[in-house]
């Protein structure tokens, strides 16, 4: 009998899924996304909710992230307006200023449609359980309130997230480091810039210099604003990986300095974007 039920609970599945993949499909039918991408992304969430099955999930919210994701143009615009749109009360409650909204903004559209360091986009871990505004604002919130926490900081700029929890990973340690290879670092990072593209050079300057929003960038360079953000972060991360890299050839570290020194690498950016990178 047991093996009956398994059998019918597995026979259900595959119309269960095209079930959710129709309901997607008919609320924004004029998308074009990888459905099979789609299909594989729905399974691993029923898959991870396997007690609750399809009751309550919704279809339609998955399908926008998923989208978002992908960075399709269409998805990008109604997360832009209906969802990152309505963030704006939320942010003010939480003690922003306006300047503050945007920069917690510009953050929160790294997190969910770039990833940190290189990770999965965030938004591919909504479950599709609750509405996906309401997720949304957790995450905004969650931003808000840990810039909120620092001293004479009423909002974060892109990569400040990283700093926030560096600063209790050894102050000390890190001092020292700085100290010890002041000019190696600074030399890596001249280098790392050196080797970036004008685009790019550009793109850090606007963002860390001269205070540019993600929005302004965007209509700068007349993209989107997903892709905007997609752009500075790809950067910041080339520029970091590039310095670590140059430093790792020049001198011989511990594990124990290899990791600080990449944390130090992080945490001067700001510092060093303002001493090597020319303003306009």
């Amino acid at each position: 009998m047991a093996k009956q039920q398994g059998n019918a609970s597995s026979d259900h599945a595959p119309a269960a899924l095209e079930q959710l993949v129709s309901a997607a499909q008919s609320a924004r039918p004029t998308w074009s996304v990888d459905q099979a991408g789609f299909r594989r992304f729905l399974q691993e969430k029923l898959a991870s909710q396997a007690s609750t099955g399809q009751e309550g999930l919704h279809a339609a919210e998955l399908y926008l992230a998923f989208a978002s994701a992908c960075h399709d143009q269409s998805a990008l615009a109604e997360l832009e307006a209906s969802y990152l749109g309505a963030l704006d009360s939320t942010l003010r409650r939480a003690g922003c200023t306006s300047l503050g909204i945007d920069e917690v903004k510009s953050l929160l559209r790294e997190r969910l449609l770039v990833g940190v360091e290189g990770g999965r986009p965030k938004i591919l871990e909504y479950s599709g359980r609750g509405e996906l505004l309401a997720w949304i604002r957790i995450s905004a919130s969650r931003i808000a309130l840990r810039a909120q926490s620092r001293p004479g900081k009423e909002c974060p700029a892109a990569g400040d997230e990283l700093a926030q929890r560096e600063v209790f990973l050894g102050d000390t340690e890190l001092t020292f480091l700085k100290d010890k290879y002041s000019k190696e670092l600074e030399a890596a990072f001249k280098q790392s810039l050196c080797l970036l593209s004008d685009t790019q050079r550009d793109l850090l300057r606007q963002h860390f210099l001269e205070g540019m929003t993600t929005e302004a960038i965007a209509s700068a360079h007349g993209v989107h604003r997903a892709t905007a953000v997609r752009w500075i972060a790809q950067a910041r991360r080339s520029l970091i990986e590039g310095t670590r890299q140059l430093l790792e050839r020049q001198l011989r570290l511990s594990s124990g300095e290899y990791q600080s020194m990449v944390r130090l690498v992080r945490s001067q950016l700001q510092l060093s974007l303002t001493q090597l990178l020319p303003r306009r």
